[in-house]
């Protein structure tokens, strides 16, 4: 189980794509579309024995937002996707045809721009709502609210479980199964999910690989370049290469 800071939002080609997400399993075939929210907690497999192919845009918060602020008319209103599996063929043609658009290095900045807006735009409101008031936060969840902001602020530290817990005044198991219950993964998942985003980060701001590799905490470019792909299907190169949006 692993989440994202991002809008998982993909089209599945061929075969079957499985993934448990908010406590349900879903079966993605070709032609249907799957999203996930940000920091939602997820994974994936192959659902038949032949595997499966598909595509997938990681789509940052703020760009969903600067979209959903002008079809709502309020820019504090968060955009929220309540079903994981969603079927409509011509709009998961069209998605795959703005995933071919993004990767296309002849691409101008202009088509990619406007396509990918009034792609969103569509995607917000043919399946999208308004995100719900969260509920008054508990005193156990604030503990993971506030551990994972340890974590997320200095994602290169090399923290462990006993220092961690011990900031609660929690043992190291009664604090892990505390983290596992509320977040659906483990401490140590979300510290390398956070060093990803501290990766690409970097990525994005003209740093080498080795030294993003080492800023965000992973050993070398190698251990980058495998967590990288784990999570995203590609390598830290290539999302280098894709970054024509930023």
């Amino acid at each position: 189980m692993h989440s994202h800071g991002e809008f998982a939002i993909g089209v599945t080609l061929s075969g079957v794509q499985s993934f448990q997400c908010r406590g349900g399993k879903h079966h993605s075939t070709p032609g249907r579309i799957m999203i996930i929210n940000p920091d939602e907690a997820h994974n994936g497999q192959a659902g038949v024995d032949s595997g499966f192919s598909y595509r997938m845009m990681y789509v940052p918060q703020a760009l969903m937002q600067s979209v959903t602020a002008e079809l709502w008319g309020n820019p504090s209103r968060e955009c929220y996707f309540p079903a994981k599996l969603h079927h409509s063929e011509a709009f998961a043609q069209r998605l795959c045809g703005i995933t071919t658009v993004l990767t296309d290095p002849y691409s101008s900045a202009l088509t990619v721009q406007s396509l990918l807006m009034d792609t969103l735009a569509v995607l917000a409101l043919k399946y999208g709502e308004v995100r719900k008031t969260p509920e008054k936060i508990q005193p156990d969840c604030k503990i993971v609210q506030d551990a994972m902001a340890i974590i997320r602020d200095n994602p290169a530290q090399d923290i462990n479980l006993k220092e961690l817990s011990g900031l609660f005044n929690r043992s190291p198991y009664s604090f892990l199964r505390l983290f596992r219950k509320t977040t659906g993964f483990p401490p140590h998942r979300y510290q390398i999910q956070c060093r990803l985003n501290k990766a690409k980060k970097s990525i994005a701001r003209g740093d080498s690989l080795v030294d993003a590799a080492l800023e965000s905490g992973f050993c070398d470019q190698s251990h980058l370049n495998r967590r990288f792909r784990q999570a995203y299907g590609i390598t830290p190169g290539q999302y280098r290469h894709s970054l024509v949006c930023s």
